[in-house]
């Protein structure tokens, strides 16, 4: 049985269940199907994960999850590791694959990045796993901000300008975080059991509309809330640094991809969000960000 979505402005039938997304009508961008795939080489010094890229054609193996083959950013093969959970498998292909995916089709994909929906325009998070970047994201949600995506924000230039495409709402946090914008216990949801994270599915942007980027925060600890711009060279570094995996790229690709990082650079949009790390001031830089953007109009 296929199940049809949106994600990411494309049509997904997929063979596996996705209910995190939104269900959509009409003809596939991209086909996801339950089928063999040959795994590539082990990798010694990476017992855990290895890859391998030949053309149009990526395939991962991630051990005790499965082995995934990406053909031309258009059709994903899923061989599901015997006993996998269907909630960690489902994590794995809503993160790393539609990042590989959506790479593949000539987005800048920024992994560790969350996004909501500010004044029409995305605004994004981005910052190393457990900076809090999900967390400002549910703080914003809770004043009414749509949810555009969590833990990948892919960057579209195709049309001349910076748009950035909504996936799904479902938010990664701790029962910490949670408490502290005010989500109802009942509302989270286990993902799957080795997952410490909870998720909760909050109100979206519209899937099937992408939307202008106004702001790239990048998340920094310190001891005082501040937004500053960054030097291009800077954001170029930090741009690179959190995109999704680059060796998954041929030469000619890693080279575009590093061009278009230094264009967005140099755009304005990118500065340093830098906040003392503790929940009861979350409501501060929320207010701070809140100033910040309305300040773009």
């Amino acid at each position: 049985m296929a199940f049809t979505y949106y994600a990411y402005g494309l049509v997904l039938d997929s063979e596996i269940p996705l209910p995190e997304l939104s269900p959509a009508e009409g003809t596939a961008d991209i086909r996801l199907r339950i089928g063999a795939v040959e795994p590539p080489p082990s990798r010694p010094e990476e017992p855990w994960y290895s890859w391998s890229s030949e053309g149009a054609s990526v395939r991962i193996r991630w051990k005790g999850l499965g082995t995934f083959q990406l053909l031309e950013g258009r059709e994903v093969v899923v061989d599901p590791a015997p006993g996998v959970e269907v909630g960690r498998l489902r994590d794995y292909v809503l993160s790393f694959v539609m990042g590989a995916l959506l790479q593949q089709r000539g987005y800048l994909v920024l992994l560790h990045a969350s996004a909501v929906l500010m004044h029409g325009r995305a605004v994004a998070f981005v910052g190393e796993s457990g900076e809090g970047k999900s967390t400002m994201t549910a703080a914003l949600s809770a004043r009414g901000y749509p949810v555009v995506s969590d833990e990948l924000v892919p960057v579209d230039f195709s049309g001349g300008g910076l748009r950035v495409w909504p996936a799904f709402s479902r938010l990664k946090l701790t029962a910490e975080s949670a408490e502290a914008v005010g989500c109802p216990a009942e509302a989270l949801t286990q993902i799957y059991s080795e997952e410490e994270k909870l998720g909760w599915q909050v109100a979206s942007a519209a899937p099937e509309a992408s939307l202008p980027l106004s702001r790239i925060y990048l998340l920094r600890t310190g001891d005082a809330h501040s937004v500053r711009a960054t030097a291009s060279v800077d954001a170029v570094g930090e741009l690179v640094r959190q995109s999704f995996h680059k060796r998954l790229l041929s030469p000619d690709r890693l080279r575009q991809h590093l061009l278009t990082c230094a264009d967005l650079a140099r755009s304005g949009r990118v500065c340093y969000l830098t906040r003392r790390r503790s929940l009861a001031e979350l409501e501060a830089v929320a207010n701070l960000v809140e100033a910040d953007v309305s300040s773009l109009d």
